[in-house]
């Protein structure tokens, strides 16, 4: 039975390194076609938004809002910290939440199982991908992107609403309490995570960018192929589709590419991969009839670039609403640092 599950698992990789050196042209085409992906849209859209996150994260929220926090945990059955990697899940990024549920985990704040359940309603798309990337980028319309988080938004609720029967009630566990660290050190952590992480992630999407390559190559004539490979890295797979309810689907689906980047944080957890999968494909359903209702209520005129290319756009860093966004993350800083329990001296702190 191992030698079995031992060919099963190097067979694909002998039979990849076969096809880089028949035609390595073609994944020399999957790599730049990642490259391009990474620099034009995964680390412009996800990394300030991980070094906030993780930041943030770090320090006890102010009093008040902690107890508005204890309230609405108590819907979902969790307790203010998971119900904060909760909520930062849903606005960090693919990755994120599962980043976050391994260092509570690790810390003995979250137990294995429930780590492993709360992974399932903790895996979405970070804002600026949806608003920016795809609602501006693919179909010149920032409101198809505001249309887009509001349906990560519905969709994330009803699934921690449907997990909430399978977490083990933990409300009176004690609360984590932030490190005594300097402002400095709190925020040089946090950027050093934060770039780990784009590490890894650029690493898997340029993997799958080949993988989809090769298999575009070998599987072009096959009309299932424009649907199958899409799922395999999202990022590439929602340049490859014009059409607005799959590239939805796709969001909350993530693909194996975000699947293996948020297992590799949990290896630890009591995951269920049987329901991991159902999870996603729920969450891409989800995802996709809201918006299918959302198009129906707004009925927006969208246009398409084509999809023989990946656009290359500025608009990831010169509009209004990365100002914005710019603006919502100094107002969570400056909210953690108002509920901060150390010197009291932001200068003394920041120096």
């Amino acid at each position: 039975m191992k030698l079995k599950k031992k060919i099963l698992q190097t067979v694909p990789v002998l039979l990849l390194m076969v096809f880089l050196i028949l035609n390595p042209g073609v994944g020399k085409e999957g790599v730049t076609e990642g490259f391009l992906v990474c620099g034009q849209s995964i680390i412009p859209s996800l990394f300030p938004f991980t070094v906030c996150i993780l930041f943030c994260i770090q320090y006890n929220w102010p009093k008040r809002i902690e107890n508005i926090l204890f309230k609405l945990a108590g819907l979902f059955n969790m307790n203010p910290d998971e119900m904060k990697i909760f909520l930062f899940s849903i606005v960090g990024g693919y990755p994120i939440g599962a980043k976050l549920l391994e260092a509570r985990f690790r810390e003995g704040a979250i137990s294995k199982d429930n780590a492993g359940n709360l992974l399932n309603c903790c895996i979405h798309s970070g804002p600026a991908f949806l608003i920016f990337i795809i609602g501006d980028g693919i179909f010149s319309s920032k409101k198809i992107g505001y249309m887009l988080l509001f349906a990560q938004i519905f969709s994330a609720f009803i699934l921690a609403f449907i997990v909430r029967f399978y977490l083990k009630s933990n409300r009176n566990s004690h609360r984590f309490q932030s490190k005594k660290t300097s402002f400095a050190s709190k925020f040089t952590d946090a950027v050093s995570q934060s770039s780990t992480a784009m590490i890894s992630i650029c690493g898997y999407v340029l993997f799958f960018a080949v993988l989809t390559a090769y298999s575009k190559y070998f599987f072009a004539e096959n009309p299932f192929a424009q649907y199958i490979v899409p799922l395999l890295e999202i990022s590439n797979g929602i340049f490859q589709s014009k059409n607005i309810y799959f590239i939805s689907f796709l969001v909350g689906f993530a693909g194996v590419s975000v699947w293996c980047q948020v297992l590799s944080f949990s290896k630890d957890f009591a995951v269920n991969y049987g329901k991991f999968v159902l999870y996603r494909l729920l969450h891409g359903l989800i995802f996709a009839g809201t918006m299918k209702i959302e198009m129906m209520i707004f009925q927006p005129k969208i246009s398409v670039f084509s999809n023989h290319f990946i656009p290359r756009f500025h608009q990831t860093y010169s509009t209004v609403m990365l100002s914005f966004s710019l603006l919502l993350m100094l107002i969570l800083l400056f909210l953690v640092l108002y509920g901060k329990k150390e010197g009291g001296n932001l200068k003394n702190d920041m120096i």
